[in-house]
């Protein structure tokens, strides 16, 4: 097996570690030269790859330039994404590392672009006939009101989250049976929980779109897809979860 030189975005995110021990202990047992990239300069995977840039956000426009021009210098092989804002960037660039050899682990812009859209991904999943939790799109808080009535609130918890953000940024239970003295004084510093007074004194009356939706409870399930040579899929149930990534989490048939 030939060695190759990965670059990896995002090298100060919580998974790096573990993005890079999967590399270095491949199954092929094939040398892998690491570079890792991020907008801070003092990433922690700065000192856990084997060379490390500085670059710019991605919605930057240096930040197509800035990694064509590390994969160039470092004779890179295949590009691994990390952060979600550089997805549709680089899928709708691809052929750009293509041109000069370099494999982008990333799929198509439509693709992205339904992924990272919640409203388009869960209306995908309804026309698909996969059971869904009731949702509705508003933009204004009379319709939060009224839908999150549609949905049970005030007795039941309903959730809201925007469209489109990553890292649970945006997203909120509003439970107005929760006792958030109680949450202040036992609980870590957290905002997912809220009460529908609190949300209108953050929000207005007008705020960009928002999804609110049926509270689901009980476990929570990610699924890590792989369409390679053959599909691999890997269910897992969330047992910590911080900022909505994994901490500790179990594989399950």
């Amino acid at each position: 097996m030939d060695d190759l030189t990965v670059l990896i975005t995002g090298a100060g995110a919580p998974g790096i570690k573990g993005t890079l021990y999967s590399l270095h202990h491949n199954f092929d047992k094939r040398k892998i030269k690491t570079i890792g990239t991020d907008i801070d300069p003092s990433a922690i995977g700065k000192y856990l790859c084997d060379s490390f840039y500085r670059i710019s956000p991605a919605i930057s426009g240096d930040y197509v330039d800035e990694v064509l021009s590390i994969c160039e210098r470092e004779e890179v092989d295949l590009f691994l994404p990390q952060n979600t804002a550089e997805l549709s960037v680089l899928a709708n660039n691809k052929d750009k590392f293509t041109e000069i050899g370099v494999e982008v682990a990333i799929s198509d812009p439509a693709v992205i672009e339904s992924a990272n859209n919640k409203h388009q991904l869960m209306m995908i999943t309804q026309n698909l006939d996969i059971p869904t939790p009731e949702f509705y799109l508003v933009d204004s808080f009379q319709d939060l009101l009224e839908y999150a009535g549609v949905l049970g609130w005030p007795e039941n918890p309903v959730v809201v989250k925007p469209p489109v953000s990553n890292g649970m940024r945006g997203v909120r239970i509003i439970d107005e049976n929760k006792n958030l003295k109680e949450i202040f004084y036992n609980e870590k510093p957290s905002t997912l929980f809220t009460k529908m007074n609190n949300l209108k004194e953050i929000l207005g009356d007008f705020f960009p779109p928002l999804l609110v939706m049926e509270h689901l409870p009980g476990d929570e399930f990610t699924v890590d897809v792989l369409n390679s040579e053959k599909i691999t899929i890997i269910p897992r149930r969330r047992i910590k979860i911080k900022s909505g990534i994994t901490f500790h989490g179990i594989i399950e048939k």
